[in-house]
Parts: C-alpha cells; sequence; structure tokens
C-alpha cells in the first residue's frame, strides 16, 4: 500500500487496498467527452541489439507500430548517434529519453529464458510517473518493439 501511494501522489492519484487488491484511482477523472482525451500514450524500451534497431527504423519508415500512437517515447541507455551510427536522416531523427543504467540482464527461470529485468522496469516507470507525459492521455500502453 505504501508503495502504490508513493507511485501514485506523483500524478495526484490515491490507492485504495479491497480484500489485498491495490486499486489506483486518478484524484481527477478524464472525461469521456473530451476527444483531446481519446488519445494513446506509447513507451517502449530500445536496447542496443541490432534486429530491435532495424525493426524500429522499420516501422518509423512505414509510420506503424509506435508511431503510430499520439505520443510515443523511446527509452533507452545511449543516445540515438549511438544506436543509430551511419543511418539515414528519419532514423537519426529519432529522440531517446536516456534511462542512466545498464540494461544487461541475467537469465534464469524455466529454462534459463526469462530475462530478470524487473530492476530496470521499475526504474523506468519511476522516470514515466516523474515526466508525467502520459497525463495527457486516456490510454498509456509500455510496447516491445519486436
Amino acid at each position: 500500500m505504501a508503495r502504490c501511494a508513493t507511485l501514485l501522489s506523483l500524478i495526484g492519484a490515491t490507492c485504495s487496498s479491497t480484500e489485498n487488491v491495490e486499486i489506483a484511482t486518478r484524484a481527477r477523472s478524464p472525461s469521456w467527452d473530451n476527444p483531446v482525451l481519446h488519445s494513446l500514450f506509447c513507451v517502449t524500451l530500445l536496447t542496443q541489439r541490432q534486429y530491435e534497431r532495424d525493426l524500429l527504423a522499420f516501422q518509423q519508415t512505414m509510420n506503424i507500430g509506435l508511431f503510430k500512437c499520439d505520443e510515443f517515447q523511446i527509452w533507452s541507455n545511449v543516445s540515438a548517434g549511438i544506436l543509430f551510427p551511419g543511418k539515414k536522416q528519419e532514423e537519426a531523427s529519432i529522440r531517446i529519453s536516456l534511462l542512466n543504467r545498464s540494461l544487461d540482464t541475467t537469465r534464469g527461470g524455466a529454462g534459463g529464458q526469462v530475462a530478470a529485468n524487473t530492476r530496470i522496469f521499475q526504474e523506468l516507470w519511476r522516470r514515466i510517473f516523474q515526466e508525467k507525459r502520459f497525463l495527457r492521455h486516456q490510454w498509456t500502453i509500455k510496447l516491445d518493439v519486436d
């Protein structure tokens, strides 16, 4: 409950607990009659893996995926210049929000195929909550590039 209250206090929301389920309620619920609020804010975390970079560049060229959202934010731990060295102008124009931490993870779980990335995503969501860009939209979606 304390963790919920701490995170949501950043955006003016409250928490309550019902039968061990935390429920978050925005202090000012948006009106469904306001067309500005019928929008998507999309977020992705981009690693330096070549296939992710190529796929994101392709999506930008085709105006699909993340680029179809009303507003989007691409996070990585390196700049666009490092992610897309020597690429054409439109790929170089992709704006990256920097997450100052390693994105390297260990593998574990069933068959060693599960990435231990909880701390990375906790930091990512903390930063998203701090910036409050998502408050301009009705929906927030975290997308994987692939």
